[in-house]
């Protein structure tokens, strides 16, 4: 999350850069809540005209009030499953709560307690949702000492039943479906904060994490997978204490799964050469020697930086892979770029302009950054993303071609949607529906959910 990009927040000012302090810096949430109706044309300024066409892009006034909802606190991270979408938002003195919002837009008001379940710390988050439930998994830096937390939760929005472990060696039972992870590498010395950096629970219910490990005073980094077993004890599959060093990766960005369960790493580079790399091992951490080259793939640039951005890359079932980038041209100019590295370990270099897709605008901008990606129905994918000039910041949804990297500008206006807010998630709902999840830039501690109509086809 070296040459650092920002996390999607920064407009919210909730976040420090990633790979410094990593603790969203919550304010007590104001009691009032933004009331949406005058916001949506300002929201989107560029598609008021087509709102009531259907066109692509248009914002959906049945859902919600008036296309959008709002709710306090600063969003941490968003998942779908079914027809709901499920937010985790920062809230007072660190505390973290998951809410639950249903298809029209409407409060799940059966979900948790009064429609939210609050997890007792929160740090950068990652929240899952898969068949098996939800579970939300933040780092934590130094205080009470460095570890990562887990939040599992039923789609009803209580404890998960069938996590059952107990508190043992470096793990700690903190409450009801609440587990904490004590890194031990604390007592030693030589870690003094953890970043979650990616994280896939695979079909038995197993988890498993990709995690930053480092020690501020010396700068040394350890990239690690954490694996955690069905019912929340410590996977020894992983390794001793469910650990297993990545000695492939710098520092981890993102962790993906294929349908065979084999784990996808992207992260920077151990050559010292500003690359990135993906590193593909089984579901246990062990190195796939198949893949690309001795198991990893390099993604090098002459004249640039790459930096993978943190939980957003997107890996298909066949292993397809997409990497969103922060890309430094000569120490200078930085631009928001998505590569495609094809399940055997290639990096496609026909995808986009010479294998990078570079968000629109950057040519004529100071800088561009990557929000969010996801994937969306007929081989596309939708992209949250951000142009900065002297004067102003342009945030919007991009739409552009899986296959190709080419804008799909049939989406919004010639492939865009201008927004107002960052995205963090843009999540497709069913063929004609994408909900967007981002925040209110008016005291950044609100946030908004939209839903935008149109054929994704």
């Amino acid at each position: 999350m070296k040459n650092t990009p920002k996390l999607f927040n920064s407009a919210l000012g909730a976040f420090t850069k990633v790979g410094k302090s990593h603790t969203p810096a919550c304010k007590t949430a104001k009691p009032s809540v933004v009331v949406l109706a005058s916001l949506v044309a300002a929201f989107f300024p560029t598609v008021a005209g087509i709102a009531a066409t259907g066109l692509p892009g248009a914002v959906d006034t049945r859902f919600g009030h008036t296309g959008s909802i709002s709710r306090s606190g600063a969003p941490l991270a968003a998942a779908r499953y079914g027809s709901n979408i499920y937010v985790a938002r920062g809230q007072a003195n660190l505390a973290m709560s998951v809410y639950a919002v249903t298809s029209a837009g409407r409060d799940s008001s059966a979900f948790g307690n009064a429609g939210a379940y609050a997890v007792a710390t929160a740090g950068q988050v990652v929240l899952k949702a898969t068949s098996r439930g939800l579970v939300a998994i933040s780092g934590r830096g130094s205080g009470d000492g460095p570890g990562v937390g887990f939040a599992y939760l039923t789609f009803s929005g209580v404890a998960d039943p069938a996590v059952t472990a107990s508190s043992r060696g470096a793990l700690t039972r903190v409450g009801p479906g609440q587990l904490f992870w004590s890194d031990p590498g604390y007592a030693m010395g030589r870690v003094d904060n953890v970043l979650v950096q990616g994280a896939v629970r695979l079909p038995d219910g197993s988890l498993r994490v990709c995690i930053d490990r480092y020690f501020s005073a010396t700068g040394e980094r350890h990239v690690s997978l954490l694996g955690l077993a069905p019912t929340g004890g410590l996977d020894s599959r992983v390794g001793p204490g469910g650990l297993r060093s990545i000695p492939s990766v710098a520092s981890c960005r993102g962790l993906g799964q294929d349908s065979s369960q084999r784990l996808y790493i992207t992260g920077t580079s151990t050559a010292g050469d500003a690359s990135a790399v993906i590193t593909r091992t089984n579901r246990d951490g062990l190195l796939d020697r198949t893949y690309g080259t001795a198991g990893s793939v390099r993604v090098s640039i002459p004249g640039a930086s790459l930096t993978p951005i943190s939980n957003l890359a997107s890996t298909a079932s066949s292993g397809l892979t997409f990497v969103p980038m922060s890309m430094t041209r000569f120490g200078r100019k930085v631009e928001g770029v998505i590569v495609r590295v094809e399940g055997a370990g290639l990096w496609d270099r026909s995808f986009g302009s010479q294998g990078i897709s570079t968000v629109p605008g950057s040519a004529t901008q100071i800088s561009s950054e990557i929000g969010s990606l996801d994937f969306a129905p007929s081989a596309r994918l939708v992209v949250g993303a951000a142009t900065t000039s002297l004067s102003s910041k342009r945030t919007f949804l991009w739409r552009l071609d899986e296959a190709t990297g080419v804008t799909d500008k049939s989406f919004g206006t010639a492939g865009l949607v201008m927004t107002k807010s960052w995205t963090i998630a843009a999540l497709p709902v069913t063929a004609t529906r994408l909900i967007q999840v981002g925040a209110v830039p008016l005291d950044g501690q609100s946030h908004t959910a939209t839903r935008l109509v149109g054929r994704y086809n």
